[in-house]
């Protein structure tokens, strides 16, 4: 153990001193060499490993293979409340026309010129319509999985024809490939598990969140240890299988969980109290064996009809009729209920406390007001227009995280219409086009132009009382310290100010041709 503990310290060296020359070239070879002279401690190396590796599988879940992880989001996303969060983040993003009802559209960006106008107007005619009708659905799967994909149909010279986004890509089925971070295909398994399928990035677009917080995996040893993370030659890097994560459903899964099982042991609990079960007896003195026969008999009969009227009830359909049962008896033959019933003795009265807690920070994970949840008891008053939306501040940087992700993903769309159809595609940033989202009903204009709208107020605000200033004081140095002081501005801004304020006529006109 102890050799080829010291065997993989001496290779550890070995790369890091070559990758130092790599850096910093030949003129520092010799620095390099002595830097890495002296080996690395071997607590040193067994310390870092272990803190690295308690950093990437800690966790309250533990380690869990990718298809557990997609199990219990999938559980996840087809419960009401989680799938009514998803829907308020998607449609808080998107909003949607007033009249034609889309949810994104290709516009001409700032930067394009004239003869960009048919090569804008093309993209709306080909895509625009297909990208509307994918959007919402490729925005929801994305945000309860992580990732979200769609099935490109290509034709030469036409680009991209058709866009396919059902269940056949469903995320749990898709395993994506990366180099170096970028995605470079994938391998698409039809359900059963035997049936495997290679897909290029011609023929599957995928739509990635970002990786805000890490999922604990099985396959992170596998990436971290095997990667060679000091490559610096992007053909040399491996090809590796894309993590987990980027789910909105991550960090509320102990929540969802947590609520659910408390929920269970309040119904659980009624359902027990619900019970009303005794014990019936009745005397045998006098009568014959016949008679005692069919007393009996008359009792379980009358309860089994009792028990099936309660089961008819329960479906729903109403009795509208009396029930009435008779009991012959002979001599002093008599029933007798013996105890008062066997049912719950509960004395105190059932909380919902537990699951109100759990389901308050299953919300706060989701980043959506739990009265959106269907607990419109919580919901406060005086919220105003737009109140629904603007209750969490999370809605709006979740708005602004799908615009950006879904940005991406039709431009990636883009990029191979064009490539297919005209051979040629945009850079980043010399996009003839953007990709636009209506906001008049999201969360994150709302928030905008919220802020624009006081910086305006605020600012004109400010210019009438230095307009009131003006008039009283005519020394720069106590203009500026008026600024500073009362107006509370920054130093240099408050004498920018006070100087062109003060500036007499003949130091603001411009000066006139030929004058010295």
């Amino acid at each position: 153990m102890a050799a080829r503990t010291g065997t993989r310290i001496e290779a550890i060296n070995r790369s890091l001193s070559n990758t130092w020359r790599k850096w910093f070239g030949r003129s520092n070879q010799t620095q390099a060499t002595t830097e890495f002279a002296t080996p690395i401690p071997e607590d040193d190396v067994l310390t870092a490993g272990i803190s690295t590796r308690a950093l990437m599988v800690g966790g309250k879940h533990g380690v869990r293979s990718r298809q557990e992880i997609y199990a219990a989001w999938g559980l996840m996303e087809r419960d009401p409340m989680i799938a009514r969060a998803l829907d308020l983040h998607v449609t808080a993003a998107l909003g949607g026309h007033e009249t034609n009802g889309n949810l994104i559209f290709i516009e001409k960006s700032g930067s394009a010129t004239d003869q960009d106008d048919a090569i804008v107007q093309e993209l709306n005619d080909d895509l625009a319509v297909m990208f509307n009708k994918i959007v919402k659905s490729v925005a929801f799967r994305g945000l309860a999985f992580g990732d979200s994909y769609v099935r490109l149909y290509l034709k030469d010279k036409q680009g991209v024809i058709a866009i396919n986004d059902d269940e056949m890509l469903y995320p749990p089925l898709v395993l994506p490939y990366e180099k170096g971070g970028k995605t470079i295909g994938y391998i698409v398994s039809n359900g059963d598990g035997k049936s495997l399928g290679r897909m290029t990035t011609d023929q599957v677009a995928r739509f990635e969140l970002p990786r805000t917080s890490w999922t604990t995996q099985s396959e992170v040893t596998f990436k971290a240890q095997r990667a060679n993370i000091l490559e610096d030659e992007y053909d040399q890097l491996p090809v590796l299988p894309s993590m987990v994560g980027g789910s909105l459903l991550d960090l509320c899964e102990e929540y969802f969980f947590n609520f659910y099982t408390a929920l269970a042991g309040v119904v659980g609990q009624r359902w027990v109290d619900s019970i009303d079960e005794a014990i019936i007896g009745y005397t045998l003195k006098g009568g014959s064996d016949e008679q005692h026969k069919r007393f009996k008999q008359n009792l379980v009969d009358m309860f089994t009809a009792s028990k099936n009227l309660a089961k008819q009830a329960m479906t729903g359909k109403p009795m509208l009729e009396r029930v009435r049962h008779i009991i012959p008896q002979t001599e002093d033959k008599q029933v007798t209920l013996i105890g008062d019933g066997l049912g719950s003795k509960r004395t105190g009265s059932i909380t919902i406390d537990d699951v109100m807690m759990h389901a308050r920070l299953m919300s706060g994970a989701l980043g959506v007001d739990l009265a959106m949840l269907g607990f419109s008891d919580q919901l406060s008053g005086g919220l105003g227009d737009g109140g629904f939306f603007r209750v969490s501040v999370q809605i709006a940087e979740g708005s602004r995280i799908i615009r950006a992700a879904l940005t991406e993903f039709f431009n990636t769309i883009i990029d191979t219409h064009l490539r297919v159809k005209h051979q040629k595609a945009f850079k980043d940033g010399k996009r003839p086009y953007t990709i636009s989202f209506y906001g008049s009903l999201s969360a994150y204009e709302a928030e905008k132009q919220t802020t624009k709208a006081n910086a305006i107020n605020g600012a004109g605000l400010m210019v009438q009382t230095l307009a009131q200033a003006k008039e009283l004081i005519s020394d720069e140095a106590a203009m500026t310290l008026f600024l500073t002081k009362q107006m509370l501005l920054d130093e240099d801004e408050a004498l920018t100010y006070a100087k062109a304020m003060l500036k007499t006529p003949a130091e603001s006109a411009p000066a006139q041709e030929g004058s010295p």
